[in-house]
Protein backbone atom coordinates (compact mmCIF):
# COMPACT_ATOMS: atom_id res chain seq x y z
CA UNK A 1 0.00 0.00 0.00
CA UNK A 2 1.39 3.41 -1.00
CA UNK A 3 2.54 5.60 1.88
CA UNK A 4 0.78 8.95 2.30
CA UNK A 5 4.19 10.56 2.87
CA UNK A 6 4.58 10.66 -0.91
CA UNK A 7 1.37 12.68 -1.24
CA UNK A 8 2.42 15.57 1.02
CA UNK A 9 4.73 17.33 -1.40
CA UNK A 10 7.63 15.07 -0.43
CA UNK A 11 9.65 12.75 -2.57
CA UNK A 12 8.65 9.14 -2.90
CA UNK A 13 8.58 7.18 0.37
CA UNK A 14 12.08 5.73 0.66
CA UNK A 15 10.87 2.64 2.52
CA UNK A 16 8.48 1.22 -0.07
CA UNK A 17 11.15 -1.18 -1.36
CA UNK A 18 11.73 -2.72 2.07
CA UNK A 19 10.27 -6.19 2.05
CA UNK A 20 10.65 -7.24 5.62
CA UNK A 21 10.31 -5.46 8.92
CA UNK A 22 9.73 -8.10 11.50
CA UNK A 23 6.56 -7.76 13.52
CA UNK A 24 5.39 -4.50 11.89
CA UNK A 25 5.64 -4.98 8.11
CA UNK A 26 1.93 -5.61 7.86
CA UNK A 27 1.05 -2.68 10.14
CA UNK A 28 0.24 0.10 7.74
CA UNK A 29 -1.20 2.89 9.88
CA UNK A 30 -4.39 4.79 9.19
CA UNK A 31 -4.21 8.44 10.27
CA UNK A 32 -6.39 11.34 9.17
CA UNK A 33 -7.98 9.17 6.51
CA UNK A 34 -4.68 8.17 4.90
CA UNK A 35 -2.48 5.11 5.02
CA UNK A 36 1.12 5.44 6.13
CA UNK A 37 4.10 3.11 6.23
CA UNK A 38 5.27 2.26 9.76
CA UNK A 39 8.25 4.63 9.44
CA UNK A 40 6.37 7.77 8.39
CA UNK A 41 3.15 7.10 10.23
CA UNK A 42 2.37 9.78 12.82
CA UNK A 43 1.76 8.80 16.42
CA UNK A 44 -1.06 11.36 16.73
CA UNK A 45 -3.65 12.57 14.26
CA UNK A 46 -4.34 16.22 13.52
CA UNK A 47 -6.74 16.41 16.49
CA UNK A 48 -4.10 15.15 18.91
CA UNK A 49 -5.57 11.67 19.37
CA UNK A 50 -3.21 8.66 19.34
CA UNK A 51 -3.11 6.67 16.12
CA UNK A 52 -2.46 2.94 16.03
CA UNK A 53 1.27 3.74 16.04
CA UNK A 54 0.82 5.84 19.15
CA UNK A 55 -0.55 2.80 20.94
CA UNK A 56 2.12 0.37 19.73
CA UNK A 57 3.66 -1.95 22.31
CA UNK A 58 7.36 -1.61 23.03
CA UNK A 59 8.24 -4.57 20.84
CA UNK A 60 6.92 -2.80 17.74
CA UNK A 61 8.81 0.37 18.57
CA UNK A 62 11.96 -1.61 19.12
CA UNK A 63 11.56 -3.27 15.72
CA UNK A 64 11.49 0.14 14.00
CA UNK A 65 14.72 1.21 15.70
CA UNK A 66 16.42 -2.11 14.94
CA UNK A 67 15.52 -1.79 11.27
CA UNK A 68 16.87 1.76 11.13
CA UNK A 69 20.14 0.59 12.70
CA UNK A 70 20.25 -2.17 10.11
CA UNK A 71 19.74 0.38 7.33
CA UNK A 72 22.51 2.50 8.87
CA UNK A 73 24.96 -0.41 8.79
CA UNK A 74 24.06 -1.19 5.19
CA UNK A 75 24.50 2.47 4.06
CA UNK A 76 27.77 2.71 5.97
CA UNK A 77 29.12 -0.42 4.33
CA UNK A 78 28.12 0.80 0.86
CA UNK A 79 29.19 4.40 1.65
CA UNK A 80 25.76 5.58 0.59
CA UNK A 81 23.50 8.32 1.93
CA UNK A 82 21.04 7.23 4.58
CA UNK A 83 17.67 8.86 4.02
CA UNK A 84 15.64 9.03 7.24
CA UNK A 85 13.72 12.16 6.29
CA UNK A 86 10.20 12.34 7.68
CA UNK A 87 10.61 9.34 9.96
CA UNK A 88 8.58 9.41 13.16
CA UNK A 89 10.59 7.69 15.90
CA UNK A 90 8.20 6.25 18.49
CA UNK A 91 9.49 6.17 22.05
CA UNK A 92 13.17 6.75 22.85
CA UNK A 93 15.77 6.61 20.07
CA UNK A 94 19.16 5.33 21.18
CA UNK A 95 22.04 5.98 18.78
CA UNK A 96 24.84 6.11 21.34
CA UNK A 97 28.37 5.22 20.21
CA UNK A 98 27.35 4.49 16.62
CA UNK A 99 28.65 5.89 13.34
CA UNK A 100 26.49 7.45 10.67
CA UNK A 101 27.34 7.97 7.01
CA UNK A 102 25.83 10.97 5.30
CA UNK A 103 22.37 11.04 6.84
CA UNK A 104 19.21 13.05 6.38
CA UNK A 105 16.85 13.44 9.37
CA UNK A 106 14.99 16.35 7.78
CA UNK A 107 11.33 16.66 8.86
CA UNK A 108 11.79 13.66 11.16
CA UNK A 109 10.20 13.57 14.60
CA UNK A 110 11.61 12.01 17.75
CA UNK A 111 8.69 11.28 20.06
CA UNK A 112 10.86 10.40 23.06
CA UNK A 113 14.44 10.98 24.09
CA UNK A 114 16.92 11.15 21.22
CA UNK A 115 20.33 9.99 22.41
CA UNK A 116 23.29 10.68 20.11
CA UNK A 117 25.94 10.58 22.84
CA UNK A 118 29.40 9.91 21.43
CA UNK A 119 27.88 9.43 17.97
CA UNK A 120 30.09 10.05 14.92
CA UNK A 121 28.60 11.66 11.82
CA UNK A 122 31.29 11.02 9.22
CA UNK A 123 29.34 11.87 6.08
CA UNK A 124 29.83 15.06 4.11
CA UNK A 125 26.39 16.37 5.13
CA UNK A 126 24.30 15.72 8.21
CA UNK A 127 20.78 17.11 8.06
CA UNK A 128 18.34 17.67 10.89
CA UNK A 129 16.48 20.43 9.09
CA UNK A 130 12.89 20.97 10.28
CA UNK A 131 13.34 18.05 12.65
CA UNK A 132 11.19 17.90 15.78
CA UNK A 133 12.61 16.62 19.04
CA UNK A 134 9.68 15.83 21.33
CA UNK A 135 11.90 14.69 24.21
CA UNK A 136 15.41 15.45 25.38
CA UNK A 137 18.09 15.68 22.71
CA UNK A 138 21.52 14.50 23.79
CA UNK A 139 24.52 15.17 21.52
CA UNK A 140 27.14 14.93 24.25
CA UNK A 141 30.59 14.24 22.76
CA UNK A 142 29.03 13.73 19.33
CA UNK A 143 31.28 14.53 16.39
CA UNK A 144 30.18 15.99 13.06
CA UNK A 145 33.14 15.38 10.74
CA UNK A 146 31.57 16.49 7.46
CA UNK A 147 31.44 19.90 5.84
CA UNK A 148 27.93 20.83 6.99
CA UNK A 149 25.69 20.04 9.96
CA UNK A 150 22.23 21.40 9.21
CA UNK A 151 19.82 22.06 12.12
CA UNK A 152 17.88 24.87 10.45
CA UNK A 153 14.27 25.34 11.59
CA UNK A 154 14.65 22.51 14.07
CA UNK A 155 12.37 22.42 17.10
CA UNK A 156 13.61 21.14 20.46
CA UNK A 157 10.70 20.66 22.88
CA UNK A 158 12.77 19.61 25.89
CA UNK A 159 16.34 20.00 27.13
CA UNK A 160 19.26 19.89 24.73
CA UNK A 161 22.75 18.70 25.68
CA UNK A 162 25.66 19.49 23.37
CA UNK A 163 28.50 18.97 25.83
CA UNK A 164 31.95 18.58 24.27
CA UNK A 165 30.28 18.30 20.88
CA UNK A 166 32.51 18.94 17.88
CA UNK A 167 31.47 20.42 14.53
CA UNK A 168 34.34 20.16 12.05
CA UNK A 169 32.46 21.84 9.22
CA UNK A 170 29.89 24.58 8.98
CA UNK A 171 26.99 24.32 11.41
CA UNK A 172 23.63 26.03 11.12
CA UNK A 173 20.90 26.31 13.73
CA UNK A 174 19.23 29.15 11.89
CA UNK A 175 15.65 29.82 13.05
CA UNK A 176 15.78 26.85 15.43
CA UNK A 177 13.48 26.89 18.45
CA UNK A 178 14.60 25.68 21.90
CA UNK A 179 11.75 25.38 24.40
CA UNK A 180 13.75 24.30 27.44
CA UNK A 181 17.27 24.88 28.75
CA UNK A 182 20.04 24.34 26.22
CA UNK A 183 23.68 23.53 26.90
CA UNK A 184 26.59 23.84 24.45
CA UNK A 185 29.23 23.51 27.15
CA UNK A 186 32.86 22.90 26.01
CA UNK A 187 31.74 22.40 22.41
CA UNK A 188 33.86 23.31 19.38
CA UNK A 189 32.70 24.86 16.14
CA UNK A 190 35.64 24.65 13.75
CA UNK A 191 34.16 26.59 10.83
CA UNK A 192 31.30 29.01 10.28
CA UNK A 193 28.36 28.76 12.68
CA UNK A 194 24.91 30.28 12.41
CA UNK A 195 22.35 30.76 15.17
CA UNK A 196 20.63 33.48 13.21
CA UNK A 197 17.00 34.02 14.20
CA UNK A 198 17.19 31.30 16.85
CA UNK A 199 14.95 31.52 19.92
CA UNK A 200 15.86 30.16 23.34
CA UNK A 201 12.74 30.20 25.49
CA UNK A 202 14.66 29.13 28.60
CA UNK A 203 18.28 29.31 29.75
CA UNK A 204 21.07 28.87 27.21
CA UNK A 205 24.62 27.95 28.24
CA UNK A 206 27.74 28.22 26.08
CA UNK A 207 30.55 28.12 28.69
CA UNK A 208 34.04 27.43 27.33
CA UNK A 209 32.62 26.92 23.85
CA UNK A 210 35.02 27.63 21.00
CA UNK A 211 33.87 29.31 17.78
CA UNK A 212 36.69 29.25 15.23
CA UNK A 213 34.87 30.52 12.16
CA UNK A 214 32.44 33.35 11.55
CA UNK A 215 29.63 33.15 14.09
CA UNK A 216 26.20 34.69 13.71
CA UNK A 217 23.54 35.27 16.35
CA UNK A 218 21.80 37.90 14.21
CA UNK A 219 18.30 38.52 15.56
CA UNK A 220 18.65 35.74 18.12
CA UNK A 221 16.25 35.88 21.04
CA UNK A 222 17.26 34.77 24.53
CA UNK A 223 14.15 34.77 26.71
CA UNK A 224 15.95 33.75 29.89
CA UNK A 225 19.53 33.82 31.15
CA UNK A 226 22.36 33.16 28.71
CA UNK A 227 25.99 32.47 29.51
CA UNK A 228 29.04 32.56 27.24
CA UNK A 229 31.49 32.60 30.15
CA UNK A 230 35.03 31.67 29.07
CA UNK A 231 33.89 31.19 25.48
CA UNK A 232 36.29 31.93 22.63
CA UNK A 233 35.27 33.65 19.39
CA UNK A 234 38.21 33.36 17.01
CA UNK A 235 36.67 35.21 14.09
CA UNK A 236 33.83 37.62 13.29
CA UNK A 237 30.87 37.31 15.65
CA UNK A 238 27.53 39.02 15.14
CA UNK A 239 24.87 39.61 17.79
CA UNK A 240 23.24 42.43 15.85
CA UNK A 241 19.54 42.91 16.72
CA UNK A 242 19.76 40.14 19.31
CA UNK A 243 17.34 40.30 22.25
CA UNK A 244 18.60 39.37 25.72
CA UNK A 245 15.57 39.22 28.03
CA UNK A 246 17.40 37.59 30.95
CA UNK A 247 20.84 38.15 32.42
CA UNK A 248 23.57 37.93 29.77
CA UNK A 249 26.98 36.72 30.93
CA UNK A 250 30.04 37.26 28.74
CA UNK A 251 32.65 37.16 31.52
CA UNK A 252 36.18 36.17 30.50
CA UNK A 253 35.15 35.78 26.86
CA UNK A 254 37.95 36.01 24.31
CA UNK A 255 37.00 37.79 21.11
CA UNK A 256 40.36 36.83 19.65
CA UNK A 257 40.13 37.83 15.99
CA UNK A 258 37.58 39.58 13.85
CA UNK A 259 35.04 42.23 14.70
CA UNK A 260 32.38 41.80 17.39
CA UNK A 261 29.05 43.24 16.30
CA UNK A 262 26.37 43.97 18.93
CA UNK A 263 24.63 46.75 17.00
CA UNK A 264 20.99 47.34 17.93
CA UNK A 265 21.12 44.52 20.46
CA UNK A 266 18.92 44.91 23.51
CA UNK A 267 19.78 43.75 27.02
CA UNK A 268 16.67 43.85 29.22
CA UNK A 269 18.49 42.67 32.32
CA UNK A 270 22.09 42.70 33.51
CA UNK A 271 24.84 42.43 30.92
CA UNK A 272 28.23 41.22 32.18
CA UNK A 273 31.33 41.62 30.01
CA UNK A 274 33.79 41.73 32.91
CA UNK A 275 37.35 40.56 32.21
CA UNK A 276 36.57 39.95 28.55
CA UNK A 277 38.96 40.76 25.71
CA UNK A 278 37.91 42.26 22.39
CA UNK A 279 40.18 41.87 19.37
CA UNK A 280 42.12 44.52 17.50
CA UNK A 281 39.45 44.41 14.79
CA UNK A 282 37.17 46.32 17.15
CA UNK A 283 33.70 45.99 18.56
CA UNK A 284 30.40 47.63 17.67
CA UNK A 285 27.76 48.50 20.26
CA UNK A 286 26.08 51.21 18.17
CA UNK A 287 22.46 51.84 19.20
CA UNK A 288 22.70 48.99 21.70
CA UNK A 289 20.33 49.35 24.64
CA UNK A 290 21.24 48.28 28.17
CA UNK A 291 18.14 48.48 30.37
CA UNK A 292 19.91 47.26 33.50
CA UNK A 293 23.53 47.27 34.65
CA UNK A 294 26.11 47.14 31.84
CA UNK A 295 29.29 45.78 33.38
CA UNK A 296 32.53 46.16 31.41
CA UNK A 297 34.89 46.21 34.39
CA UNK A 298 38.43 45.05 33.60
CA UNK A 299 37.44 44.57 29.97
CA UNK A 300 40.16 45.00 27.38
CA UNK A 301 39.34 46.75 24.11
CA UNK A 302 42.33 46.07 21.86
CA UNK A 303 40.60 47.64 18.87
CA UNK A 304 38.18 50.50 18.35
CA UNK A 305 35.24 50.52 20.78
CA UNK A 306 32.15 52.03 19.21
CA UNK A 307 29.24 52.79 21.57
CA UNK A 308 27.74 55.56 19.44
CA UNK A 309 24.06 56.22 20.27
CA UNK A 310 24.11 53.44 22.87
CA UNK A 311 21.64 53.72 25.74
CA UNK A 312 22.68 52.85 29.28
CA UNK A 313 19.43 53.03 31.23
CA UNK A 314 21.06 51.99 34.50
CA UNK A 315 24.65 51.99 35.77
CA UNK A 316 27.43 51.63 33.20
CA UNK A 317 30.63 50.19 34.65
CA UNK A 318 33.89 50.63 32.75
CA UNK A 319 36.15 50.63 35.79
CA UNK A 320 39.72 49.57 34.92
CA UNK A 321 38.73 48.86 31.31
CA UNK A 322 41.54 49.23 28.78
CA UNK A 323 40.96 51.26 25.62
CA UNK A 324 43.94 50.74 23.30
CA UNK A 325 42.43 52.34 20.19
CA UNK A 326 39.81 55.05 19.84
CA UNK A 327 36.65 54.90 21.92
CA UNK A 328 33.48 56.45 20.56
CA UNK A 329 30.53 57.27 22.84
CA UNK A 330 29.02 59.91 20.54
CA UNK A 331 25.40 60.74 21.49
CA UNK A 332 25.35 57.93 24.05
CA UNK A 333 22.89 58.23 26.94
CA UNK A 334 23.90 57.37 30.50
CA UNK A 335 20.84 57.39 32.76
CA UNK A 336 22.64 55.78 35.69
CA UNK A 337 26.12 56.13 37.12
CA UNK A 338 28.77 56.18 34.38
CA UNK A 339 31.91 54.77 35.99
CA UNK A 340 35.08 55.14 33.91
CA UNK A 341 37.39 55.24 36.91
CA UNK A 342 40.68 53.46 37.20
CA UNK A 343 42.60 52.19 40.19
CA UNK A 344 45.53 54.45 39.32
CA UNK A 345 48.05 51.65 39.80
CA UNK A 346 48.72 50.66 36.19
CA UNK A 347 49.64 53.18 33.49
CA UNK A 348 48.39 50.99 30.62
CA UNK A 349 45.06 50.20 32.26
CA UNK A 350 44.58 53.77 33.46
CA UNK A 351 44.96 55.29 30.02
CA UNK A 352 42.68 55.98 27.12
CA UNK A 353 45.54 55.31 24.71
CA UNK A 354 43.87 56.78 21.65
CA UNK A 355 41.23 59.38 20.84
CA UNK A 356 38.03 59.49 22.89
CA UNK A 357 34.74 60.91 21.64
CA UNK A 358 31.79 61.79 23.86
CA UNK A 359 30.26 64.39 21.50
CA UNK A 360 26.63 65.03 22.41
CA UNK A 361 26.58 62.36 25.11
CA UNK A 362 24.11 62.80 27.96
CA UNK A 363 25.08 61.97 31.52
CA UNK A 364 21.90 62.05 33.60
CA UNK A 365 23.63 60.84 36.76
CA UNK A 366 27.18 60.79 38.11
CA UNK A 367 30.00 60.61 35.57
CA UNK A 368 33.27 59.51 37.12
CA UNK A 369 36.65 59.54 35.34
CA UNK A 370 38.92 59.56 38.40
CA UNK A 371 42.54 58.47 37.85
CA UNK A 372 42.15 58.18 34.08
CA UNK A 373 44.92 59.29 31.72
CA UNK A 374 43.77 60.72 28.39
CA UNK A 375 46.77 60.29 26.09
CA UNK A 376 45.15 61.60 22.89
CA UNK A 377 42.55 64.19 21.99
CA UNK A 378 39.34 63.96 23.97
CA UNK A 379 36.04 65.40 22.85
CA UNK A 380 33.21 66.36 25.20
CA UNK A 381 31.57 68.83 22.81
CA UNK A 382 27.87 69.48 23.42
CA UNK A 383 27.73 66.98 26.26
CA UNK A 384 25.04 67.26 28.94
CA UNK A 385 26.22 66.70 32.49
CA UNK A 386 23.25 66.67 34.86
CA UNK A 387 25.65 66.14 37.75
CA UNK A 388 29.14 67.53 38.11
CA UNK A 389 31.60 65.09 36.47
CA UNK A 390 34.55 63.82 38.50
CA UNK A 391 38.02 64.08 36.94
CA UNK A 392 40.10 63.91 40.11
CA UNK A 393 43.71 62.84 39.59
CA UNK A 394 43.16 62.74 35.84
CA UNK A 395 45.62 63.67 33.14
CA UNK A 396 43.73 65.43 30.38
CA UNK A 397 45.25 65.82 26.92
CA UNK A 398 46.01 69.27 25.52
CA UNK A 399 43.31 68.69 22.90
CA UNK A 400 40.47 68.24 25.37
CA UNK A 401 37.37 69.97 24.07
CA UNK A 402 34.41 70.97 26.27
CA UNK A 403 32.96 73.43 23.72
CA UNK A 404 29.20 73.97 24.16
CA UNK A 405 29.04 71.34 26.90
CA UNK A 406 26.31 72.00 29.44
CA UNK A 407 26.82 71.52 33.16
CA UNK A 408 23.50 71.62 34.96
CA UNK A 409 24.61 70.75 38.49
CA UNK A 410 25.56 73.54 40.90
CA UNK A 411 24.24 72.15 44.17
CA UNK A 412 25.11 68.48 44.69
CA UNK A 413 27.72 67.58 47.36
CA UNK A 414 31.25 67.72 46.01
CA UNK A 415 30.28 69.59 42.84
CA UNK A 416 32.43 72.64 43.71
CA UNK A 417 35.53 70.46 44.08
CA UNK A 418 34.69 68.64 40.85
CA UNK A 419 34.65 71.90 38.90
CA UNK A 420 37.71 73.18 40.75
CA UNK A 421 39.69 70.15 39.58
CA UNK A 422 38.78 70.89 35.98
CA UNK A 423 39.51 74.60 36.45
CA UNK A 424 43.00 73.87 37.74
CA UNK A 425 43.70 71.49 34.88
CA UNK A 426 42.60 74.09 32.33
CA UNK A 427 44.72 76.69 34.11
CA UNK A 428 47.80 74.50 33.72
CA UNK A 429 47.06 74.19 30.00
CA UNK A 430 46.45 77.97 29.65
CA UNK A 431 42.98 77.15 28.32
CA UNK A 432 41.50 80.46 29.48
CA UNK A 433 37.99 80.05 28.14
CA UNK A 434 37.54 76.60 29.66
CA UNK A 435 39.16 77.82 32.86
CA UNK A 436 36.57 80.59 33.14
CA UNK A 437 33.74 78.13 32.49
CA UNK A 438 34.77 75.88 35.35
CA UNK A 439 35.59 78.85 37.59
CA UNK A 440 32.05 80.14 37.06
CA UNK A 441 30.58 76.75 37.83
CA UNK A 442 32.69 76.48 40.98
CA UNK A 443 31.48 79.92 42.11
CA UNK A 444 27.85 78.96 41.55
CA UNK A 445 28.34 75.82 43.62
CA UNK A 446 30.00 77.77 46.41
CA UNK A 447 27.17 80.31 46.37
CA UNK A 448 24.65 77.54 46.94
CA UNK A 449 26.73 76.45 49.97
CA UNK A 450 27.33 79.97 51.30
CA UNK A 451 25.48 80.79 54.53
CA UNK A 452 26.25 84.55 54.66
CA UNK A 453 23.57 86.41 52.74
CA UNK A 454 25.74 89.40 51.84
CA UNK A 455 28.41 87.26 50.17
CA UNK A 456 25.67 85.24 48.50
CA UNK A 457 24.23 88.49 47.09
CA UNK A 458 27.65 89.71 45.85
CA UNK A 459 28.20 86.40 44.10
CA UNK A 460 24.78 86.66 42.48
CA UNK A 461 25.56 90.18 41.25
CA UNK A 462 28.85 88.99 39.75
CA UNK A 463 27.00 86.29 37.84
CA UNK A 464 24.19 88.62 36.73
CA UNK A 465 26.52 91.31 35.40
CA UNK A 466 29.26 89.27 33.70
CA UNK A 467 28.60 85.55 34.34
CA UNK A 468 31.71 85.45 36.55
CA UNK A 469 33.90 87.10 33.94
CA UNK A 470 32.88 84.90 31.02
CA UNK A 471 30.84 87.48 29.10
CA UNK A 472 32.56 90.51 27.57
CA UNK A 473 29.43 92.16 26.21
CA UNK A 474 27.04 91.41 29.07
CA UNK A 475 28.45 94.28 31.21
CA UNK A 476 28.20 96.57 28.17
CA UNK A 477 24.58 95.56 27.75
CA UNK A 478 23.97 96.49 31.38
CA UNK A 479 25.86 99.77 30.75
CA UNK A 480 23.51 100.60 27.89
CA UNK A 481 20.51 99.72 30.04
CA UNK A 482 21.64 102.02 32.87
CA UNK A 483 22.47 104.76 30.36
CA UNK A 484 18.86 104.80 29.18
CA UNK A 485 17.45 104.26 32.67
CA UNK A 486 19.28 107.27 34.15
CA UNK A 487 18.56 109.36 31.04
CA UNK A 488 14.85 108.89 31.80
CA UNK A 489 15.43 109.95 35.40
CA UNK A 490 17.30 113.05 34.24
CA UNK A 491 14.55 113.86 31.74
CA UNK A 492 11.93 113.74 34.48
CA UNK A 493 14.11 115.95 36.69
CA UNK A 494 14.71 118.49 33.96
CA UNK A 495 11.04 118.65 33.06
CA UNK A 496 9.82 119.27 36.61
CA UNK A 497 12.52 121.59 38.00
CA UNK A 498 14.26 123.28 35.10
CA UNK A 499 11.22 124.20 33.03
CA UNK A 500 12.97 123.26 29.79
CA UNK A 501 10.99 123.13 26.57
CA UNK A 502 9.85 119.66 25.54
CA UNK A 503 12.08 119.53 22.45
CA UNK A 504 15.29 120.01 24.41
CA UNK A 505 14.58 117.70 27.38
CA UNK A 506 15.52 114.43 25.67
CA UNK A 507 18.78 115.63 24.04
CA UNK A 508 19.88 117.32 27.26
CA UNK A 509 19.14 114.22 29.40
CA UNK A 510 20.94 111.89 26.97
CA UNK A 511 23.93 114.21 26.84
CA UNK A 512 24.05 114.45 30.62
CA UNK A 513 23.81 110.62 30.93
CA UNK A 514 26.70 110.18 28.48
CA UNK A 515 28.85 112.58 30.52
CA UNK A 516 28.54 110.33 33.58
CA UNK A 517 30.09 107.51 31.52
CA UNK A 518 32.89 109.38 29.76
CA UNK A 519 33.58 111.73 32.71
CA UNK A 520 32.49 109.81 35.81
CA UNK A 521 31.89 111.81 38.96
CA UNK A 522 31.87 115.01 36.89
CA UNK A 523 29.16 116.40 39.17
CA UNK A 524 31.89 117.06 41.71
CA UNK A 525 34.02 119.14 39.35
CA UNK A 526 34.25 122.95 39.63
CA UNK A 527 31.91 123.55 36.74
CA UNK A 528 28.93 121.77 38.25
CA UNK A 529 28.23 123.93 41.36
CA UNK A 530 27.84 127.02 39.15
CA UNK A 531 24.37 125.70 38.43
CA UNK A 532 22.96 123.18 36.00
CA UNK A 533 22.46 125.09 32.78
CA UNK A 534 22.38 128.21 34.91
CA UNK A 535 18.96 127.34 36.38
CA UNK A 536 19.74 126.07 39.89
CA UNK A 537 21.84 127.95 42.42
CA UNK A 538 24.85 125.99 43.63
CA UNK A 539 23.66 126.22 47.23
CA UNK A 540 20.18 124.85 46.48
CA UNK A 541 19.21 121.40 47.80
CA UNK A 542 17.28 120.86 44.59
CA UNK A 543 20.50 119.66 42.96
CA UNK A 544 21.01 116.89 45.54
CA UNK A 545 18.84 114.18 43.84
CA UNK A 546 20.60 114.88 40.57
CA UNK A 547 24.03 114.59 42.22
CA UNK A 548 23.06 111.28 43.84
CA UNK A 549 21.73 109.85 40.58
CA UNK A 550 24.77 110.99 38.61
CA UNK A 551 27.14 109.59 41.25
CA UNK A 552 25.37 106.22 41.24
CA UNK A 553 25.47 106.06 37.44
CA UNK A 554 29.17 106.96 37.43
CA UNK A 555 29.92 104.22 39.95
CA UNK A 556 27.92 101.59 38.07
CA UNK A 557 29.47 102.62 34.76
CA UNK A 558 32.99 102.28 36.12
CA UNK A 559 32.22 98.86 37.60
CA UNK A 560 30.63 97.57 34.39
CA UNK A 561 33.46 98.85 32.21
CA UNK A 562 35.92 97.22 34.58
CA UNK A 563 34.06 93.89 34.41
CA UNK A 564 33.99 94.02 30.62
CA UNK A 565 37.71 94.81 30.54
CA UNK A 566 38.53 91.98 32.92
CA UNK A 567 36.51 89.55 30.86
CA UNK A 568 38.33 90.64 27.70
CA UNK A 569 41.67 90.32 29.47
CA UNK A 570 40.89 86.76 30.59
CA UNK A 571 39.63 85.80 27.15
CA UNK A 572 42.74 87.03 25.31
CA UNK A 573 45.36 86.55 28.00
CA UNK A 574 48.44 84.64 26.86
CA UNK A 575 50.68 84.23 29.91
Amino acid sequence: MKCAYSENGNSKCQFEHIEHIKNVLHLSVLADGKWWCPFHAPSYDKDGHPTEKGDWPDIYRKSIHEKILELREDALAKQEKLDLSGVVFPGDADFQDVEFPEVDFSHARFEGRADFKNTSFIGEFTRFRNTQFGGEANFEEAKFSGSFADFRDTEFSEKVFCIKTRFDGDASFRDALFYQSTTFQDSRFIRNTSFRGVEFKEDAFFPRTEFNGNTSFLGAQFNEAVSFRDANFNHIVRFRNAQFKGNARFQYVQFSRGQSDFRNARFNKKAYFTNSTFSISGTLFRKTEFNRIADFQNTQFNGAANFQNAKFNENARFKDSQFKLWARFIAAQFRGHADFTSSGNNTEIDAFQDEVYFDGAKFLDNANFNNRKFQQSTNFRECFFHKAPRFHNCSLHQETDFADARFLDTSSPGSAMAYRTLKQDMEEKRARQEQLVFYALEMKCRRSEEKRKFLKFISWLYEATSDYGQRIFLPLAWLAFFFLFFALIYAAYFKVLLNLDAASILPQSLRFSIKQIVRPFGVFTSSFPDGIFGKIPPTSLLSLPLIIAATLQSFLSLVLLLLSGLAARWRFKIG
